[in-house]
């Protein structure tokens, strides 16, 4: 992962991730980069993991909003949200699946 990098005022932010492939995730507050690299360093692992959790959400919300228009889902959000989001929607979906499978065969027994 990259940082991509911006100054502002003689100080340096960090203002998003890159991955090697190039997807961009906008970081949702710039950290800035300034003090002790220890110090910035745990700044910046702390809002990638917000700003990814909070991508996460909307991505998923997005999912189950647009079932019919998948290829545009696609589109609108990065590879690691897309594959994360479907996976977690197709367990939450096969566990429903087995639950409604499961009362239906003990009510028939």
């Amino acid at each position: 992962v990259l940082l991509k990098l911006h100054r502002v005022r003689d100080k340096t932010e960090a203002s998003a991730m890159v991955s090697a492939d190039g997807e961009e995730v906008e970081f949702q507050h710039s950290v800035l980069l300034e003090g002790p690299v220890e110090s910035w360093l745990g700044d910046v692992e702390k809002n990638m993991r917000h700003t990814l959790k909070e991508v996460l959400k909307a991505c998923k919300v997005a999912l189950r909003k647009q079932t019919s228009k998948r290829d545009k889902w696609v589109k609108d959000w990065p590879g690691q949200m897309l594959i994360t989001s479907s996976q977690i929607q197709w367990t939450a979906d096969c566990t429903k699946a087995l639950k409604s499978m499961k009362e239906r065969g003990d009510k028939k027994g």
